[in-house]
């Protein structure tokens, strides 16, 4: 139901902004005052461009590409405390905490908090009760806001990255307030007067306590000492906001199947190509001895290997540029980095209906950066119901440069369901993690999956989840 909500919203928006252009036209055109009312700057244009360069990919993004590792909520005094980090209940939990994030983060007067300050607020935040929001990568405001509202892409918001997030109530000005935090040491307060009071995430627990899928939780930072460990070693090991899940835990075994026979068709060709700007008329086909088929044509092509996956590169000129794909051009030529992410989506979209993947089996941002070429890499991540699936390869790769895809990877697979298997308590995992790692600093043990297409089945279990959600075993 609040997908088809979003929809109809996304696509009423759209018709609003097309009014808005043309009413803002006409003021431009026929205001002849000089007074304030009758402006309509550059600035206001380029405004009006990145709002409908977004309302060419909304269709394609949404709460599901950037959905949280995981969402907590807590009363004061761990009075009530539940959480969530898997199937409908973690987005549920997510789309009714962001109704009061939102709001900070869009409208919200913000102060930059040094990683000090940034530990003060969340002892304050855990005293006083709150909502926890743990990414799975640092992703920029501008993203998280657009996606995962989409009545708010509207709107102009800057792009601080933020890895997590605690919403509490400040004791210093006896208001509500939301700590932004990233690995990179960029932390934000953000404050405003949006009618929140000390009982701001009450409902939230009240509702979703003991709910089908929720976890009582604590964070490594109240753990209390334990006889196998010094609290010094476990500290030194293990992040203090580290969640760490109370009581049993199940999940689906998982069997993994490739994609291969689902492309090999002559129409998912003709797809691919046409997703990737090839003219199915004009191209050249060459077959490698191992099976591999590469398509190419005027400066680009497209390799389709026998295990399902698919690499799309071009030279020189060419590539498909951000604004065709979105369906929108810039009179600039340029694109907001939240652009580039949505032009990205729109891909990752066409190319998991061509090979029929599994509803259940989505993809998550889980990488932005820049590459020794200055090229920006955007990479996604799989996700079974929200948990993540680690692999060598990502499950898909994009390389842009200035405003043009140059090359596109994809590592797609399938996934099917088998049977409730049992994670390992959570509290020895890290005090086994912490005692075998002389090394590691800040690690945050999460529930994964490790693909495996020659296993019968796969598990689930704990791995240590690295900065910008990288993930290591």
């Amino acid at each position: 139901m609040k997908t088809k909500i979003y929809d109809f919203l996304s696509t009423l928006l759209v018709f609003c902004l097309l009014v808005s252009l043309v009413c803002l036209s006409f003021v431009y055109m026929f205001s002849f005052g000089t007074g304030d009312k009758a402006k309509f700057d550059s600035d206001d244009m380029e405004a009006l461009e990145q709002n409908f360069a977004a309302a060419g990919y909304m269709d394609a993004a949404g709460t599901e590409n950037i959905i949280p590792l995981f969402v907590g909520v807590s009363l004061a005094q761990e009075e009530k405390r539940t959480g969530a980090f898997s199937g409908n209940v973690l987005k549920d939990m997510y789309a009714d905490s962001f109704e009061i994030v939102w709001q900070y983060l869009a409208h919200g007067t913000a102060q930059a908090v040094s990683d000090m300050g940034a530990s003060d607020y969340i002892r304050m935040a855990k005293n006083n009760g709150f909502i926890y929001i743990k990414y799975a990568s640092a992703y920029p405001k501008s993203v998280i806001v657009s996606f995962s509202r989409k009545d708010t892409f509207a709107l102009n918001i800057s792009d601080e990255y933020i890895d997590e997030l605690f919403v509490f109530k400040n004791n210093y000005t006896d208001s509500v307030c939301v700590l932004t935090v990233s690995e990179t040491g960029n932390n934000y307060l953000y404050t405003g007067s949006f009618g929140f009071d000390e009982n701001f995430n009450k409902n939230i627990v009240n509702e979703y306590n003991n709910a089908e899928g929720t976890f009582n939780f604590f964070f490594s930072s109240e753990k209390e000492s334990d006889v196998f460990i010094s609290k010094e070693k476990f500290f030194s090991a293990v992040s203090p906001n580290a969640v760490i899940l109370d009581g049993d835990v199940f999940l689906d075994a998982l069997s993994f199947t490739r994609v291969s026979d689902r492309l090999a068709s002559r129409g998912s060709y003709d797809r691919l190509l046409s997703l990737f700007t090839l003219n199915p008329e004009k191209i050249s086909v060459f077959t490698e001895s191992n099976g591999t088929r590469t398509f190419f044509e005027e400066g680009q092509n497209v390799s389709i290997a026998v295990d399902g996956s698919v690499k799309y590169s071009a030279v020189g000129a060419g590539g498909m540029n951000i604004g065709g794909v979105i369906g929108y051009r810039s009179e600039t030529g340029e694109y907001s980095l939240r652009d580039k992410i949505g032009a990205t989506l729109c891909i990752v979209k066409e190319m998991t209906e061509i090979a029929y993947l599994s509803d259940s089996l989505g993809a998550r941002l889980s990488g932005i950066f820049y590459d020794e070429n200055d090229n920006l890499v955007i990479t996604y991540s799989a996700a079974y119901n929200g948990v993540p699936v680690i692999s060598e390869e990502a499950f898909f790769s994009f390389t842009i440069s200035g405003n043009t895809i140059k090359s596109v990877f994809c590592n797609m697979f399938d996934v099917s369901p088998y049977g409730d298997s049992v994670l390992p308590n959570a509290v020895w995992e890290y005090i086994s993690y912490a005692a075998a790692d002389e090394k590691s600093r800040g690690a945050r043990l999460i529930p994964a999956y490790a693909y495996d297409e020659d296993a019968e089945y796969v598990y689930a279990r704990y791995y240590s989840s690295c900065a910008y959600g990288e993930v290591e075993e």
